[in-house]
């Protein structure tokens, strides 16, 4: 039996997505990129909460892995306090499969610091 709790959620709610086709390729015309061992980080800043968007290609794996490593990004998104408006796209790489979740958090987060620096100038 489900019992609901009086917590508050800690999902991903909708407004924080990036799903919209249209979306993604602005962004990969106009965003500044930053290259990581295990992805590539491409951000803007726009309006509003600050927003992900995933890709993760075949190239990585098999749909199971591909999903494992999408959670853990969002995770780690959720988790991190991020400027508002900061709009992000992460394009998982080969790499980020053989990794733990934290080498995986650290290289997310230091890649993030670089890209919001970038953006800043």
């Amino acid at each position: 039996m489900f019992i609901k709790s009086n917590l508050p959620s800690e999902g991903f709610p909708k407004e924080r997505h990036i799903r919209q086709r249209q979306e993604f390729v602005h962004m990969m015309k106009k965003g500044v990129r930053v290259v990581t061992p295990f992805f590539v980080l491409i951000g803007s800043s726009g309006q509003g909460p600050s927003r992900l968007g995933l890709t993760v290609s075949r190239k990585v794996g098999n749909a199971v892995v591909r999903n494992r490593v999408k959670r853990q990004l969002r995770e780690i998104f959720r988790k991190t306090h991020l400027p508002e408006g900061l709009d992000l796209v992460v394009i998982g790489r080969a790499k980020v499969v053989d990794q733990d979740y934290s080498a995986i958090e650290r290289v997310f987060l230091e890649g993030v610091d670089r890209l919001i620096h970038r953006i800043r100038r």
